[in-house]
C-alpha cells in the first residue's frame, strides 16, 4: 500500500469521521447527517435528500461499503447518539438490500445504475435533442441504445460474474485485499461504441478466469470456476442495467452518448434522417452531476427520506 492510499484510508476511516461528525454536531445540531460511500455519492443524493426532507443536511464520505457499516455500528453503540438525525447511505454492490434502523440500500449496484436506464435515454432524447416519439430518428436511438446495451452486457457478464463471487468469498474472508476494480481495468472500456452505433467492440481481457487474476494479482485458487458459474446463473437473467456493476453501466452510457451526439448533431447524419441539437456535454469527470436531474429516484428511497423531512 502506497503512502496516499494509506492516507486515504485513514482519513476515510470510521474513527475520522465520526471524529468530524461530532465536531460539526455541535455547530450545526439541526442539520440531518448523511453518510455515504464515497464522495461521489453527493452527487446524486444531495439534490433528493434536499428536495424532500427540505432540511440543511450534511454530506459525509466513509471510504466505501466497510466504512458505513463501521461508522453505523460505532454510532448506534451510542445510546446518546443513536437518537440523532443521521441517514445512512449504502450501494447493494453485488450483495443483497440490507436493511437497518435509518439505513438505506439502493436497489440496484450503486447510485450509477440510476442514470442508464431506458426511461433516462428516452427523457434526454426528448428534452435534449427535441426528438419526439413520434419521429423515426427517436425509434431509430432507443433501437440502437438498446441494441448496443444488450451486447455490452452479454460482454461483460463473466466479468461481472468474477466480481460477484469474490464479493461473496470477501464477505466470509475478511482478509482478502478490497479490489482496486477501476484502477486495474483502466482504459479498458475506451472506445466502446462502434462509429455506425450498430454494436460493441470486442473487450479485451476481461473474457477469462486467468486474465483476471493476472489484472488483479490474485492466487489461482482464489475463486473456483463452480463460483463463477453460480453467480453467471444467479446474473444473466436479472435485470443486467440494475444489478451490473454501476460504474461499467455509467461509462457504457457516456461512451454511447457520445458517439450519438457526434452522429445526430453533425451537418449531415449517415444513420438518422435529421441533424439535431444539443447542448450538454458528456463525459465522466461531469456526468453525474449534468445528468442527475435525469436519473431515476425509486419510491423506495422517497419512502426513507420522507421520516427525516422538516416539520415547518
Amino acid at each position: 500500500m502506497d503512502l496516499l492510499e494509506k492516507m486515504r484510508l485513514e482519513s476515510d476511516s470510521e474513527h475520522a469521521v465520526f471524529t468530524s461528525y461530532l465536531l460539526l454536531l455541535r455547530k450545526h445540531p439541526d442539520f440531518l447527517f448523511c453518510f455515504i460511500e464515497g464522495k461521489e455519492d453527493k452527487k446524486y443524493y444531495s439534490f433528493r435528500v434536499e428536495m424532500i426532507t427540505q432540511r440543511q443536511i450534511e454530506m459525509m464520505p466513509c471510504g466505501g461499503r466497510d466504512g458505513i457499516l463501521k461508522l453505523y455500528k460505532l454510532i448506534f453503540s451510542k445510546p446518546d447518539l443513536k437518537g440523532n438525525d443521521i441517514a445512512f447511505f449504502l450501494d447493494k454492490d453485488y450483495g443483497v438490500r440490507i436493511k437497518k434502523k435509518k439505513l438505506y440500500t439502493i436497489p440496484s449496484y450503486s447510485i450509477e445504475n440510476q442514470y442508464v436506464f431506458d426511461d433516462s435515454f428516452e427523457s434526454l432524447l426528448k428534452n435534449e435533442f427535441n426528438l419526439k416519439s413520434s419521429e423515426d430518428d427517436y425509434a431509430k436511438a432507443i433501437f440502437l441504445y438498446k441494441k448496443c446495451k444488450s451486447e455490452f452486457h452479454k460482454q461483460t457478464l463473466f466479468l461481472n460474474a468474477w466480481l460477484a463471487a469474490y464479493f461473496d468469498k470477501r464477505q466470509i474472508d475478511k482478509s482478502l485485499k478490497r479490489l482496486k476494480i477501476d484502477d486495474g481495468l483502466r482504459g479498458l472500456f475506451t472506445s466502446l461504441i462502434q462509429s455506425d452505433l450498430q454494436g460493441i467492440n470486442n473487450i479485451d481481457r476481461i473474457h477469462k478466469k486467468e486474465d483476471l487474476e493476472k489484472i488483479f494479482n490474485l492466487q489461482k485458487t482464489t475463486i473456483n470456476k463452480s463460483q463463477i458459474d453460480q453467480r453467471i446463473n444467479s446474473l444473466k437473467y436479472r435485470k443486467k442495467d440494475l444489478v451490473f456493476r454501476g460504474k461499467f453501466e455509467f461509462k457504457f452510457f457516456i461512451e454511447f452518448m457520445k458517439k450519438f451526439k457526434n452522429e445526430i448533431c453533425k451537418s449531415k447524419p449517415t444513420i438518422f434522417k435529421e441533424k439535431h441539437k444539443c447542448s450538454i456535454s458528456f463525459d465522466d469527470a461531469t456526468g453525474l452531476t449534468v445528468l442527475n436531474s435525469y436519473a431515476y429516484t425509486p419510491s423506495c428511497l422517497v419512502k426513507f427520506l420522507e421520516q427525516f423531512k422538516s416539520a415547518a
